[in-house]
């Protein structure tokens, strides 16, 4: 049976060109830099309110006369969730690091590696992981800022 750790060097190995790589790396930041303007987007104050939620517009006077619900329920367990700013700049940031800048650092270091292949294979697999680790944080932040129109209907003036 062959051993993994034989064929990971190989991606980058001589045969490889440069330009493969530099354009893993442009790639890379191509997309750091999309997902930076995707946070500075939703960091925007949103135009809906309770009026526009109930479709009569802000003219009306609108409230409700009482809440959907007087206990938790899964709307509002699920759906609306608060984050402290800077818990959500250390996520951020953590995400950014494990994400993009730990492999980043491996490719550019790489050709001055002196190690065994058997490390070097190791080293790549553990950078994956944490790369990985890093995605999972992005998706825990997508859904803990969502911000979604039923909370509205449970006491927030602006979503």
């Amino acid at each position: 049976m062959p051993e993994i750790y034989l064929y990971v060097p190989a991606l980058f190995s001589d045969t490889v060109p440069a330009v493969t790589v530099g354009a893993l790396v442009i790639l890379s930041l191509t997309t750091l830099f999309l997902k930076i303007l995707y946070w500075y987007s939703i960091s925007k104050d949103s135009k809906s309110n309770i009026f526009t939620a109930t479709g009569l517009g802000s003219k009306t006077k609108t409230h409700f006369f009482e809440g959907p619900h007087t206990g938790k329920n899964y709307l509002t367990s699920e759906m609306i969730n608060k984050i402290n700013n800077l818990k959500s700049f250390f996520l951020r940031l953590t995400f950014c690091i494990f994400t993009y800048i730990t492999p980043a650092y491996y490719i550019f270091q790489y050709p001055y590696l002196i190690m065994n292949d058997y490390i070097i294979s190791t080293t790549l697999i553990m950078i994956s992981i944490i790369a990985l680790i890093g995605m999972f944080i992005e998706r825990y932040l997508f859904f803990i800022e969502s911000k979604h129109a039923v909370s509205l209907f449970y006491g927030n003036k602006t979503i």
